[in-house]
């Protein structure tokens, strides 16, 4: 149970940490009036807008339902304005993050669907455990 709600926990902070990240870098590019238009891609805003939309009791802002997916696929298309804001170990290899990004989500959903009963290898807490640190700019993640 503590190891589980570690899982979480680090997913949680390594989810809201991008978040945060893809949001301020676009703020800054773009101001406070435009960064949802001229930096998430058309497709992630409809889809978002959607379930915005859908929700009986919804977010304050369509951001809000952004999956990791989603991030990955804003990271991908918007490259250019998104590197700097990460950390240099991030920001030197777009493939490795784009793919870890998917391992990310791969274990975020079993820590989410619990009744699907996955068990966690040491491998998967080092990988979530160091993404997080690079995403902090906590030193060279060791894996």
């Amino acid at each position: 149970r503590v190891a589980l709600g570690d899982m979480y926990e680090m997913v949680r902070d390594a989810e809201l940490a991008l978040h945060d990240r893809i949001r301020e870098a676009f703020v800054e590019k773009f101001g406070e009036e435009h960064w949802w238009r001229e930096g998430i891609p058309a497709t992630v805003r409809a889809e978002c807008a959607a379930l915005y939309e859908h929700d009986p009791e919804p977010a304050p802002d369509a951001f809000s339902y952004t999956t990791l997916i989603h991030l990955r696929e804003i990271l991908d298309k918007r490259w250019d304005v998104l590197a700097p804001a990460l950390p240099k170990a991030l920001q030197s290899d777009r493939k490795k993050l784009l793919s870890d990004l998917v391992t990310l989500n791969r274990i975020r959903n079993a820590v989410m669907h619990p009744v699907r009963r996955a068990a966690f290898t040491d491998r998967e807490f080092l990988f979530v455990r160091d993404f997080l640190r690079g995403l902090r700019g906590d030193g060279e993640a060791a894996r």
